[in-house]
């Protein structure tokens, strides 16, 4: 959502316009879903996009009036969420998405203290404000509030979780008695030293990541998260990496976004994700140049190009940029 207009609109809530403000189970309704992190974030049906800008453009005011008539408790940014995102599904009426909130349960915190309204952040190098300078307003100092948000923010997540592995067959349903770490064994994480020859090792998860990595990852999104501020993954790789062959907004990285924009939405921060996958190179050629191309303010990194570059030389020049 931009200031100017909508580049990205449901043609069933243009078609609606007169209803903005209403809960009509139209058009952006199921955005509800959505930043809920219900598994109707996850349905791959999209059919209800339109991008024409030239004809549908709704006012900034509309769409604050419309998100706050249906959106309980959702920070008062509204471009945490990209130009180009499109409500996910297709538009729900009142009582499948009641059934949806019973089922996975819902955002319920508002926050009805008046916060401030001018970007504080901008007068400190990355957003860094130090606690004693924040407004006597602000959420980040408010106890009572924090105490509420971070369970909110909590659960969020975890209805987040289940739902993806409701859609690949771990849900509690699936695998009753079973808690959800041990439902999403195969999606694991595995913690590793750095010092450990990788090569050849099997992991039972996913993948691995080292104590210290993960602990700055955890920080890098409390930051975000604390400082209302971008998010930003970039993967460098190859053909496969970009999804070639495949419909670009399937490519993983564009998962990426898909799925955690929306949940990073509702706590106030804007994820952006960047395919920078070439086919028939890799990295080499973009990480001589790394700052201008990838950008300054990485959040997560990532390299994908084992096929065409071998060598960790090609790694090492990609980090080091």
């Amino acid at each position: 959502v931009e200031k100017k207009n909508l580049s990205a609109v449901d043609d069933a809530r243009v078609e609606n316009e007169s209803n903005i403000g209403n809960d009509t189970g139209h058009g952006t309704v199921d955005v509800k879903i959505d930043l809920d992190g219900n598994s109707n974030a996850l349905d791959d049906s999209n059919k209800s996009a339109s991008t024409n800008s030239a004809e549908h453009s709704v006012s900034i005011n509309d769409v604050e009036d419309f998100y706050a008539s249906i959106e309980p408790g959702l920070k008062p940014r509204f471009n945490v969420l990209s130009p180009s995102y499109i409500p996910r599904g297709q538009p729900l009426a009142q009582e499948k998405r009641n059934e949806i909130k019973t089922k996975w349960g819902s955002w319920t915190l508002v926050d009805e203290v008046s916060r401030p309204e001018e970007d504080f952040f901008a007068r400190y190098p990355y957003r860094d404000v130090p606690r004693n300078d924040f407004p006597s307003n602000a959420w980040q100092v408010d106890v009572a509030y924090l105490s509420r948000f971070l369970p909110e923010a909590e659960a969020l997540v975890t209805r987040s979780m289940e739902a993806i592995l409701a859609e690949l067959a771990h849900s509690p349903l699936e695998e009753p008695g079973m808690t959800i770490e041990e439902r999403s064994k195969l999606f694991e994480l595995e913690q590793t030293d750095h010092d450990i020859k990788l090569k050849n090792v099997m992991f039972d998860g996913c993948g691995y990541t080292s104590p210290d990595s993960e602990g700055l990852l955890a920080r890098r999104i409390l930051h975000a998260v604390m400082t209302e501020d971008n998010f930003n993954f970039v993967m460098g790789g190859h053909s496969a990496a970009a999804g070639h062959g495949n419909n670009f907004q399937q490519s993983y990285t564009l998962q990426f976004q898909r799925i955690l924009e929306p949940i990073l939405a509702r706590l106030g921060v804007r994820l952006q994700a960047h395919n920078f996958g070439m086919g028939g190179l890799g990295t080499s050629q973009n990480a001589m140049a790394a700052r201008d191309l990838y950008g300054n303010e990485i959040d997560i990194l990532m390299w994908d190009s084992g096929m065409t570059e071998k060598s960790n030389w090609h790694q090492n020049l990609f980090v080091q940029q």
